[in-house]
């Protein structure tokens, strides 16, 4: 899985969740996109469920922006 395949799903996901996804703003922290711990979960949740994986909980701990999610599927699939 390539960064454009990995930013397309979090762009459907986050479009069903209603979150302000903008590719060029990827670095923006949760917060400001309007997402409290709940929704952030739920996306986690809802990523695991559509790429059939666990992330790992020590990682998920790291996890401030979008961008770290990308970056984090992309270590995990290499």
């Amino acid at each position: 899985m390539d960064r454009a395949q990995i930013i397309n799903i979090l762009k459907e996901i986050c479009a069903g969740k209603k979150v302000n996804f903008n590719e060029q703003k990827l670095d923006i922290d949760f917060k400001t996109l309007g997402l409290d711990s709940l929704q952030l979960v739920d996306l986690i949740y809802k990523v695991e469920e559509r790429l059939n994986l666990q992330l790992p909980d020590q990682e998920l701990m790291n996890i401030k922006t979008l961008n770290d999610i990308v970056n984090l599927l992309l270590k995990l699939s290499k």
